[in-house]
């Protein structure tokens, strides 16, 4: 995420001895809990895979180890679906015959199709805007550090 006047303070605090470790840790700490409120839920797993990869005293790494989370984020643009193991695609015809994993329940109508063109996804950030509302949040904790080495 890029947060405006980040490098400034960055250059500020360094000159006045370096930035906090444990303070970057725990805007890390903050932005995991946001983006854990701001996920939309389905399974819970992305909501669950949020977390500090790593800290140092100049950055923090948070990651959301699914395989699907940055399709989440920023969505997915129209593209085609076609079988890689069958001859044929298989789903359900209406919404109420799927299982949340997406195979059919049994007996429900189903459809096969060799290819599918699928219209995208909508994004729904939650880790941009997590980190940004973490990195507002710990604002007051800055202003003290900078206050106390000055």
């Amino acid at each position: 995420a890029d947060l405006i006047g980040y490098p400034q303070l960055r250059a500020r605090l360094e000159a006045l001895g370096g930035t906090n470790p444990q303070l970057m840790n725990r805007i890390g700490l903050m932005g995991v809990r946001e983006a854990k409120l701001l996920v939309h839920r389905r399974t819970g797993m992305l909501g669950r895979n949020i977390r500090v990869q790593s800290y140092s005293a100049r950055n923090v790494v948070v990651e959301a180890r699914t395989p699907y989370a940055g399709f989440v984020e920023y969505g997915t643009r129209p593209h085609v679906i076609t079988p890689n193991a069958r001859k044929a695609l298989r789903f359900a015809a209406s919404a109420s015959g799927r299982r949340l994993t997406g195979t059919p329940r049994t007996g429900a109508a189903v459809v096969f199709a060799k290819r599918v063109n699928h219209p995208g996804t909508k994004p729904y950030p939650y880790l941009t805007p997590g980190m940004k509302k973490a990195a507002e949040g710990i604002g007051g904790e800055i202003v003290k550090t900078w206050n106390e080495s000055a």
